[in-house]
């Protein structure tokens, strides 16, 4: 409930003794455990502490798999959201580790033509995927750094990430994105203070202005 109030320190702090509750009382390798700590890596998330984040999601990860095996479905969805906080850290190398080893799950769940599997597929190496998948992820547009939120905060280059997200353009996306699913796989630009995104299209057309 805080967490969609934006008090995300309230909701931190709810999930802190929830926490304190529920490993006595079920021990560490319990699902339940491990969706407390999902949820605080979400909040650290949208707080913008990406390192913390990382904590919990391998947190969650850790009591994940004595829970329902290394090759559950749960399993390549937290590795996924591993992969995507070591992606936007810069850590490359552990981003693809991850997008391999959650892709891989998804598609022996439900072949290449898993949903999940799909959105992963520009991500992970290309040894993984068919030819026929596409593996180019772009850099930055000129004007990095220059470009800010409505704040004054210079953004930060996300590159592609495997999920979706909402574009802050004004008034309207140029790339038309008015949903989450529509943003998988876009060029992100971000001030996590502000929580303000921008997409690859709004970005140069600010850069043009």
């Amino acid at each position: 409930v805080y967490q969609k109030l934006g008090q995300l320190d309230k909701a931190l702090e709810t999930h802190e003794k929830a926490l304190e509750i529920k490993i006595p009382a079920l021990g560490k390798s319990h699902v339940d455990v491990a969706d407390t700590y999902g949820n605080m890596g979400r909040v650290y998330e949208k707080l913008g502490q990406h390192a913390k984040a990382l904590e919990m999601y391998q947190e969650e990860l850790e009591s994940t798999i004595p829970a329902l095996g290394n090759r559950h479905r749960t399993v390549g969805q937290i590795k996924q959201r591993i992969g995507t906080i070591f992606h936007i850290l810069g850590d490359m190398n552990e981003a693809r580790r991850h997008y391999d080893q959650a892709f891989d799950i998804f598609v022996a769940d439900n072949g290449e033509d898993d949903a999940a599997a799909k959105i992963l597929a520009p991500f992970v190496t290309k040894s993984n995927v068919s030819s026929s998948q596409p593996n180019h992820v772009p850099g930055p547009l000129p004007g990095l750094g220059h470009i800010r939120c409505p704040k004054g905060h210079p953004l930060q280059f996300l590159g592609l990430l495997p999920r979706g997200w909402l574009c802050d353009g004004q008034q309207l996306c140029a790339r038309g994105a008015g949903a989450y699913l529509q943003t998988i796989g876009v060029p992100r630009y971000r001030c996590d203070q502000c929580d303000y995104d921008l997409c690859d299209r709004c970005f140069e057309r600010d850069a043009r202005e």
